[in-house]
């Protein structure tokens, strides 16, 4: 398991910036004389001092077989590494950590420095790890560990930055080697806002930090709005491709500030570190709130907390001080309804692949309808701006009522229920969930009259995976609401 760099110090400046000069020292005034202070001039222009929020401009590009690359570097900051876990732990020194995102903002890219200072590691480059999503979720990556390694190269320093040049090759599990030349990158080691990139969360089951084995910071790889749900994809900082966070929130067509509870099914985390855990907090199982403080064009700040429930292995723990900035991919605001849908699936799987996802839209119409003696309640949803379809029908040879209808029996029966999606899948198809004569789906209508329904949706739900199966997934949460006209 790659090791993990983490502790911020403030220190890390001074150590980046001395020098074996001597500072001159400050004159001492003559037995019985002392010196007054320097008043400064009075300047109604000067501005507040903004030291404490210093923004360093930062830039990278490099080439990856040949294919140029460029952007910007969105968060920066260095930390001090004594990890007990890392071959640190003896040479203790400072880490660089940079998150950057391509021109165009659908790549992002990470590079972690460490600057080798002690003596006896005098290498002729600066070791560190480089992770890159180059436009998908094909991530390529290098690090001192791995069967492949980027050389980082010092060209020049100051108080505020540093500028980089880098080469090598970085290791896909999807497509083999790749080489990585002619690549530059200036970064503050405090600063980066272009696109706020970063998440940050406390757990006592982490272990993966020396001064602090609680704490876990890392970046988003892929954040986007899918079937009413905000998707955050990312990455711990010094981790492998093999390391997963997901932070899900069912936030609906338009992203806005609110407190979102996994027990309503409108929020859910999953942690996923090969050799030390995986924890999974839904409707079903932990406790987790998530508030989104503010969105500012289609970025979203907000934070989190939680309860770990465990998995049989590991122990229940408390997931604490959880925050996040995230730039939204392709984020257009959609109009929200009166009138919704919602439901998640969760396999159960504890393989470490996302399987658990919430899905939501706006409800389009729905109709009370009877044709050769039998009834029909059939409701028309979609969401993605369209691009996605919901579609449930419950019929009965009754009038339509209060009451469960479910393939096994009840008031009446579940004749269609389905959710088809673009949205790729673990498997490579698109997403589409469906019930048939194997899944005990059920629909509960809760209220009826002539001009609106409520219900829940219950049971399990098949996912298509081939032609020739599907596996199923209980559905969380599961509800609707609809209007007659």
């Amino acid at each position: 398991m790659t090791a993990r760099y983490f502790i911020a110090t403030l220190s890390v400046l001074v150590l980046l910036t001395a020098c074996s000069r001597n500072m001159p020292a400050t004159p001492s005034p003559p037995p019985g004389d002392s010196i007054p202070p320097v008043k400064p001039p009075v300047d109604s222009t000067k501005k507040t001092d903004t030291t404490s929020n210093i923004y360093i401009a930062g830039s990278w590009q490099c080439q990856v077989d040949g294919v140029d690359y460029s952007g910007t570097i969105d968060t920066s900051f260095t930390r001090y590494d004594s990890t007990e876990y890392s071959d640190q732990r003896l040479h203790p020194d400072t880490v660089l950590f940079c998150v950057g995102s391509s021109s165009d903002k659908r790549a992002n890219i990470s590079f972690q420095l460490r600057f080798n200072r002690y003596p006896t590691r005098n290498i002729p480059y600066f070791t560190g790890t480089f992770n890159f999503d180059t436009c998908s979720d094909n991530i390529l990556q290098s690090s001192t560990y791995g069967n492949s390694s980027v050389q980082f190269f010092i060209d020049s320093t100051s108080a505020s930055s540093v500028k980089v040049h880098f080469t090598g090759t970085a290791q896909s599990t999807n497509s083999g080697t790749h080489t990585i030349a002619n690549g530059k990158f200036t970064a503050g080691f405090r600063g980066g806002n272009h696109d706020p990139n970063n998440f940050q969360y406390q757990s006592s089951l982490a272990r993966l930090d020396g001064f602090d084995p609680t704490l876990v910071i890392g970046y988003f790889n892929e954040a986007r709005l899918i079937s009413n749900s905000l998707v955050l994809d990312g990455l711990p900082f010094g981790g492998d491709i093999q390391d997963k966070f997901r932070l899900i929130v069912r936030t609906g067509g338009t992203i806005k500030p609110g407190i979102y509870h996994s027990e309503d099914g409108n929020a859910g985390l999953q942690l996923y570190l090969p050799s030390l855990y995986r924890h999974y907090i839904n409707d079903s199982q932990g406790s987790l709130t998530v508030t989104i403080t503010s969105v500012k064009g289609n970025t979203v700040y907000g934070n989190f907390s939680g309860t770990n429930p465990g998995n049989g292995i590991e122990p229940t723990g408390p997931i604490t001080a959880g925050s996040f900035a995230v730039r939204i991919k392709n984020y257009v605001p959609q109009v929200d309804s009166a009138d919704k849908w919602a439901f998640g699936e969760d396999d159960g799987s504890n393989t470490g692949i996302f399987h658990y996802r919430t899905f939501g839209g706006n409800v389009l119409n729905a109709a009370l309808t009877q044709n050769a003696g039998h009834y029909y309640l059939t409701v028309n949803g979609e969401s993605d701006r369209g691009a996605s379809v919901f579609k449930m029908v419950a019929s009965s040879g009754s009038p339509i009522t209060k009451g469960l209808y479910s393939i096994s029996g009840g008031f009446g029966a579940v004749d269609s229920l389905y959710f088809v999606s673009p949205e790729k899948i673990w498997n490579g198809n698109n997403t589409y969930l469906y019930s048939n004569s194997y899944s005990p789906c059920s629909i509960q209508i809760d209220s009826i009259d002539a001009h609106h329904v409520t219900g829940k949706l219950l049971g399990t739900i098949d996912i298509y995976l081939s032609d020739a199966g599907f596996t199923s997934a209980p559905i969380g949460e599961g509800r609707f609401s609809a209007s007659f006209y």
